[in-house]
C-alpha cells in the first residue's frame, strides 16, 4: 500500500508540482490525536507524510489530504505561520490548476 501512496505522490508532484518536490516516504502510519496527516520532519532532516489510515474510507478527503500535505513538502523552507498567506496561496494556486476538481 505505501508503493501506492508513493505512485500517487509522483502523479501529483508531475501534475500539479512540475515534477520539483522531493521523493519521500509517503505512508499510513499515527499521526497525532484529531490529525487526519502530518507532514514530518525528522531530527535527522529527512521529511514524510504520514495519513492516518482512517482516511482510506473517505477517499476524497483523502486525496485533498494528501495534496494538502504536498502544499508543505513544496514550502518547508518557509517559517512563517504553518498556514499562513504563502501556504495559502499555494492552496489557491492548485485549486485553480484542478486540483481538488471533483474532491470538495
Amino acid at each position: 500500500m505505501a508503493r501506492d501512496l508513493e505512485q500517487l505522490y509522483a502523479e501529483y508532484n508531475d501534475l500539479y508540482f512540475g515534477g520539483e518536490l522531493p521523493t519521500i516516504p509517503v505512508k499510513w502510519g499515527r499521526v497525532h490525536k484529531n490529525h487526519d496527516a502530518e507532514f514530518v520532519t525528522y531530527v535527522d532532516g529527512s521529511i514524510a507524510i504520514v495519513l492516518a489510515p482512517r482516511l482510506k474510507k473517505f477517499p476524497c478527503f483523502f486525496h485533498m489530504r494528501l495534496i494538502h500535505e504536498m502544499g508543505h513538502v513544496k514550502l518547508r523552507g518557509y517559517k512563517g505561520d504553518l498556514h499562513g498567506p504563502k501556504f495559502q496561496r499555494e492552496m489557491r494556486r492548485l485549486a485553480n490548476m484542478g486540483a481538488f476538481n471533483g474532491l470538495w
